[in-house]
C-alpha cells in the first residue's frame, strides 16, 4: 500500500488545505488478503485547526503534503496534530497474514518551502513519532526519534507477535506525529512527508524484498542514463521480477536486471523501480498492466523512485549584430526568446572559444564595447537542479549538471570597416587644401619653403587619435541609494503578509558583470536576487545589507552562506544600505479541546 501525495492540493484562501481526500494510496491486490484504505484516504483529525500545505517531494518536480508539527517536547497520543490513515485487512484463507513493515519519507526543512506560496524560516520539529492502533487498541509506539533537516527514508519493520499476526478481520491506524519545535524561532513549526507505504506479508508468502538505492534524478539528453548502487536484499520466492511503473502503477519495463535499462528512452517524468517474488499462479505481470491488478501468491518490494527531467533553453531571434570598438556604449536590441521551458534560465555572453565573460541580466544590460575586438556570443542557459560552473572565467563546456544551450546571437566587435565609417575621421576633411593655404607669392614675399607647413606635424597622428583598446577596464561597484528613504526610516514589519519592498538606484557603476548581494549584519551572503526592488517580507528578526558589485572577469566566493570578505577577482563593491527588520507570528494554540458542562 502506498500513499505518494504526488496530488497535494492548497490554495489559499480557500478549503483545500482543509480538504485531505487526495491524499489516496494504491493497494496492490493480494491473494491472502483483502486490504481496503479505511475512508479512501489519510487525514488528521479536526482538519479545520489543522490544514496542510504542498511542499517540493523527495526528488525535484515532485510533491509532498506539509504539515504543522506540536511545538511542546511532550509526546502526545492524543493530539489532532497527527497524519493519520486506517487499513482494514480482511484475510482470504485460513493461514495468517503479517503486518511487516512501515516506510516514509520525512523532512524537518530549516528553511519551509509551500509550493506556489511563501518560503521562511521554519521553527521546525527535532523529534518525531509513529503509533499503531490494532482496532483502537495501541499495539506499536516509538518516540523521540530524530527527525531530519535533509529527506531521510524512515522504515519500522514489526516483530511476529500476536499483535502484527492477522487470522480474523482487523482494522490498522497508523499515526504520524512530528513534535518538540525549535523554541527560539517565531512563526511556522513544518514537518514535511513523501511516499508512505505499509507492507503486508501473508502465510508462507513470496516476499519480495528490500531494495536500496536511490532515489534516483536523470536529465533528457543525449547521454545513457542507467541506474547504479541498487541492491535487492530478503527476498523469499520460487520466481522474480523486476518491475518499471508509472505513478499510477502501470508496468512500463519488465526486466531481469533494472541497471541494464537505458531511462534516457523513457518519457519525462517520475517512474519506479521494484521488485516482486512470486509463485507460478500469478496473473496480470504484463506491459500495460497495473500493478493492481496482479493475481495470485506473490510478493512485492518497496518502490525506488526514479525522476527523469527535461528543460528547454529556447530559441533566439535577433541579430546578428556589429559594432565598431569606440568609447561608445554598445547595445543590442530586439533579442528575443521563445521555446523556453522547465528550470531556471540565465544569459550567458562567451568569447569565440565559448569562455563565459558575462552573466548579464537581460541582453540588453550588457556594454559589448567593453570587451575589446573579436567575435561574442549571446545565449540563454536553461538548467534543472543543481548546475555547476556557469561562472565568470568559465566555459560552456565545462559545465556540469542538467541544463540545455539556446542557438547563440553573433555580435561582432570591429576596429574599421563600413560599422566605424561614421567615427572615422575624414583626411580630406582633416588636410588643408593646400591650395587654398598657399598665399600669393607676389603679395606675400615670404619664402615658400617656410610658409608651407610640414603635412606630417600638420595632421594628427591617427595612431594616437584611436582608442586604445588594449587598455585595462576599470571596474566600479557604483553608488547606491534608496528611492524613498522614508520606507527603511523604521524597522520593516516581517512575517505580517503584507510585502515590504524596498526600491534602490544604482549610479556610477563599471564593469563587464552586475549582481546584487543581499547580506547580514556579519557580512555573510544570505541572498543574491534579480534587479530591485527587493522584498524583506521573509526575512524575519535582524539587519540585512544591500550591495552593489560589479567586476570583470571570474569570481570566487560568490555563493548563499559566504562572507563578503572571501570574494576574490577583478571586482568592486558599492557602499551598502542597512535595512533592520522586525518578524511578528500569532503563533500557533495547541490543545485536545474542551468540553464544558452548562449548569
Amino acid at each position: 500500500m502506498l500513499f505518494d501525495l504526488e496530488e497535494c492540493v492548497s490554495i489559499i484562501p480557500g478549503e483545500t488545505s482543509r480538504d485531505y481526500s487526495e491524499f489516496t494510496g494504491v493497494v496492490s491486490t493480494q491473494s491472502f488478503a483483502d486490504i481496503t484504505i479505511v475512508g479512501d484516504h489519510l487525514y488528521r483529525n479536526d482538519p479545520f485547526a489543522n490544514p496542510h500545505s504542498c511542499t517540493p517531494g523527495v526528488l525535484e518536480g515532485t510533491q509532498g503534503m506539509c504539515v504543522s508539527a506540536r511545538r511542546t517536547c511532550d509526546y502526545q497520543p492524543l493530539t489532532n496534530k497527527s497524519v493519520n490513515f486506517d487499513i482494514r485487512v480482511v484475510p482470504l484463507g485460513e493461514e495468517p497474514v503479517h503486518l511487516r513493515e512501515l516506510n516514509f519519507y520525512e523532512l524537518a526543512p530549516e528553511m519551509y518551502t509551500f509550493i506556489n506560496g511563501e518560503s521562511g524560516v521554519n521553527g521546525y520539529p527535532t523529534l518525531y513519532g509513529v503509533r499503531v492502533l490494532r482496532d483502537g487498541r495501541e499495539i506499536f509506539r516509538s518516540t523521540e526519534n530524530p527527525t531530519s533537516q535533509g529527506w531521510s527514508l524512515e522504515s519500522f519493520v514489526f516483530e511476529e507477535s500476536d499483535d502484527f499476526t492477522i487470522a480474523e478481520p482487523a482494522t490498522f491506524t497508523f499515526m504520524l506525529l512530528g513534535y518538540c519545535a525549535v523554541s527560539n524561532l517565531p512563526g511556522f513549526k513544518v514537518w514535511d512527508l513523501d511516499e508512505i507505504s505499509v507492507v503486508f506479508e501473508g502465510p508462507e508468502q513470496p516476499n519480495g524484498g528490500v531494495v536500496t538505492g536511490g532515489p534516483f534524478e536523470f536529465c533528457q539528453d543525449d547521454q545513457q542514463d542507467f541506474l547504479s548502487g541498487l541492491t535487492l536484499t530478503d527476498n523469499v520466492g520460487p520466481n522474480s521480477q523486476w518491475l518499471i511503473t508509472d505513478h499510477t502503477g502501470v508496468i512500463v519495463a519488465l526486466t531481469n536486471d533494472p541497471t541494464t535499462i537505458d531511462f534516457n528512452e523513457f518519457e519525462i517524468g517520475e517512474c519506479f523501480v521494484s521488485h516482486l517474488s512470486f509463485a507460478n499462479d500469478v496473473t496480470g505481470v504484463r506491459l500495460g498492466g497495473n500493478i493492481a491488478d496482479i493475481q495470485g501468491c506473490f510478493g512485492m518490494s518497496n518502490f525506488v523512485s526514479i525522476r527523469r527531467s527535461a528543460v528547454e533553453a529556447g530559441e533566439l531571434s535577433g541579430g546578428p549584430f556589429s559594432f565598431c570598438v569606440d568609447d561608445d556604449p554598445d547595445f543590442v536590441e530586439g533579442v528575443i526568446l521563445t521555446g523556453q521551458s522547465g528550470g531556471s534560465g540565465v544569459w550567458v555572453v562567451t568569447d569565440d572559444e565559448r569562455n563565459i565573460i558575462a552573466l548579464p541580466t537581460s541582453p540588453e544590460a550588457f556594454d559589448f564595447d567593453l570587451v575589446g575586438p573579436g567575435v561574442c556570443s549571446l545565449w540563454n542557459l536553461s538548467f534543472i537542479g543543481s548546475v555547476s560552473g556557469i561562472q565568470v572565467g568559465g566555459n560552456l563546456d565545462n559545465i556540469v549538471g542538467c541544463f540545455d544551450l539556446s542557438n547563440p546571437v553573433i555580435v561582432e566587435r570591429l576596429l574599421s570597416g563600413d560599422v566605424c565609417a561614421d567615427s572615422t575621421m575624414d583626411m580630406d576633411t582633416m588636410m588643408m587644401d593646400m591650395d587654398t593655404m598657399t598665399m600669393d607669392m607676389d603679395t606675400m614675399t615670404m619664402d615658400m619653403d617656410t610658409m608651407t607647413m610640414d603635412m606630417d606635424t600638420m595632421m594628427m597622428d591617427m595612431d594616437t587619435m584611436a582608442m586604445d583598446t588594449s587598455m585595462t577596464t576599470m571596474v566600479e561597484g557604483g553608488l547606491i541609494a534608496v528611492v524613498d528613504t522614508e520606507s527603511i526610516s523604521s524597522p520593516l514589519c516581517s512575517g505580517d503578509g503584507v510585502a515590504d519592498e524596498i526600491d534602490f538606484t544604482l549610479a556610477g557603476n563599471v564593469g563587464m558583470s552586475s549582481v546584487w548581494i543581499i547580506t547580514d549584519d556579519q557580512n555573510i551572503i544570505t541572498d543574491l536576487p534579480g534587479d530591485p526592488p527587493f522584498n524583506f517580507e521573509n526575512s524575519g528578526n535582524g539587519v540585512s545589507r544591500v550591495w552593489h558589485l560589479s567586476s570583470n572577469g571570474g569570481i570566487s566566493g560568490l555563493g548563499f552562506g559566504l562572507p563578503l570578505s572571501g570574494l576574490s577577482g577583478d571586482l568592486n563593491l558599492s557602499n551598502s544600505i542597512t535595512v533592520e527588520h522586525v518578524g511578528v507570528n500569532g503563533g500557533t494554540i495547541d490543545g485536545l479541546g474542551f468540553d464544558f458542562c452548562i449548569d
